[in-house]
């Protein structure tokens, strides 16, 4: 399951990263690549929160660990990149921002599950990560 999982994030991660130039527009193409992944995939959040994968499955624990800390680090990257380019400012510490990013996908994608879906993921995220992003500024 988390080498599926790996494979079908870094594919979506490598496409939104492709579909700019701009590192800003990269980080939240990124962000919202994963973020339409949990949308489309209800599952994963199921897995996340399951006894299964933190009581019994030390394996497919540490996978998604794995693809957590490689999802930080693309962030970090892109973030960086945004960072000497001038489009956040300087000074902003590319792995906090990169860990408030991953913190504004968990906490939608949390409320989305407990409310049982009702209502749209990719919008909610969308603009709570727009607020975010422009805090970078």
């Amino acid at each position: 399951v988390a080498e599926y999982l790996e494979k079908s994030m870094k594919s979506v991660w490598d496409k939104a990263e492709s579909g700019t130039d701009a590192p800003v527009a990269a980080v939240r193409l990124i962000a919202m690549a994963q973020v339409n992944l949990l949308a489309g995939t209800p599952g994963i959040i199921a897995i996340l929160f399951s006894r299964e994968l933190h009581f019994n499955n030390e394996p497919l624990r540490n996978g998604l660990a794995r693809n957590q800390k490689m999802f930080g680090a693309r962030l970090e990257a892109s973030i960086n990149i945004a960072v000497e380019q001038g489009g956040f400012r300087s000074g902003l510490d590319a792995r906090d921002a990169a860990l408030l990013v991953i913190a504004v996908i968990q906490s939608v994608a949390l409320r989305w599950s407990l409310v049982r879906r009702q209502f749209d993921l990719s919008k909610e995220a969308g603009r709570l990560l727009d607020m975010q992003l422009a805090g970078f500024r």
